[in-house]
């Protein structure tokens, strides 16, 4: 009996951006993905919720200009042929992407690694790791 594990797995992609250089590593990806058959984007951007910084942050203005940015970057992926949806929200980022990961439905979450530091990451861990070690998805790393 054949199983198959990972149906139409770029079907709808989930792609966590925080603009980063490894965020454009993997939007560099996408006319590759669309070739083979990808049709849907859904992007998030997540404000992480840090206690100390909100005396110093207005989160709505915040989340306000990452919306803006969302629009361009959802209009370029657009133009690559995808349907796009948009996300900013606020929150722990690996919650956030993996609760919208299984609310959309999407087939695979696409995501940049970024470095930590060695002694930050070995006690905190990435955003990419722990979006690995908690989803249901399938997720794609790009370096």
């Amino acid at each position: 009996m054949k199983e198959s594990f990972c149906r139409d797995l770029f079907r709808k992609i989930l792609y966590p951006t925080d603009w980063s250089p490894f965020a454009g590593r993997v939007k560099a990806f996408f006319p590759a993905l669309c070739q083979v058959g990808a049709s849907e984007a859904v992007l998030v951007h997540v404000v992480e919720e840090l206690p100390y910084e909100a005396q110093y942050f207005n989160r709505e203005a915040l989340l306000k200009r990452v919306q803006e940015k969302m629009e361009v970057l959802k209009r370029e992926m657009q133009a690559q042929g995808f349907q796009v949806k948009s996300h900013a929200l606020a929150g722990k980022p690996y919650l956030e992407i993996n609760r919208l990961a299984s609310e959309e439905d999407v087939s695979l979450i696409v995501m940049g690694s970024h470095g930590m530091g060695f002694v930050e990451g070995m006690l905190w861990g990435s955003v990419s790791q722990r979006v690995v070690e908690y989803s249901e998805k399938p997720v794609l790393v790009v370096k």
